[in-house]
């Protein structure tokens, strides 16, 4: 007697998609994040010369890290609002874009990290799954994907300093001026 096991679980196909499927989550939540981040600014600026925004730009740090970051701009802090300079020493009290865009990317990411996920799963055989559940016995169609089926994490780097790293978490976001640009 002989057992032969194929199909994209067996052969590699799967893990394949899975580590696609991850990468595609990755780079869109960056995507996502950076894209964000530049709506902020663009809104909330009142004399942009273009040269901030044109330094905000994606680097991927690892196989599961990227971060969205403004090159060490120096006055970026200040214009993050967590400057030395920044309230109560002067007026300003600064724009909270990073702030702001991290709190939405950690609502959205697992969002979009499950689209990237059913993008994929047809890579994973996914249509040839169905359900062992007596009810759905006498159907012949594989059981549909559901949102939130799907478990995993996403990295982002850590803050090395304010304004430069992978958004995550936002704040102000119970205030008038936050909820108008969010």
């Amino acid at each position: 007697m002989s057992i032969h096991f194929e199909g994209p679980l067996f052969d590699g196909r799967a893990q394949r998609a899975m580590d696609d499927a991850c990468d595609d989550a990755r780079e869109n939540i960056a995507e996502f994040a950076e894209t964000h981040v530049l709506t902020l600014m663009g809104a909330a600026f009142r004399h942009p010369t273009g040269y901030y925004e044109s330094r905000i730009t994606t680097t991927r740090l690892s196989a599961d890290t990227s971060r969205v970051h403004d090159q060490g701009v120096v006055y970026g802090p200040w214009l993050e609002g967590v400057g030395s300079r920044n309230a109560p020493v002067t007026r300003f009290p600064g724009y909270w874009h990073w702030k702001r865009t991290k709190a939405l990317v950690a609502v959205r990411g697992p969002q979009i990290a499950e689209q990237a996920v059913h993008r994929r799963l047809p890579e994973m055989g996914a249509d040839r799954w169905h359900s062992t559940s007596p009810a759905s016995s006498t159907r012949s169609s594989p059981t549909p994907w559901r949102p939130g089926t799907t478990s995993g994490s996403t990295s982002t780097s850590r803050r090395t300093r304010p304004g430069t790293a992978s958004p995550v978490r936002c704040g102000r976001t119970g205030s008038p001026r936050c909820a108008a640009r969010a």
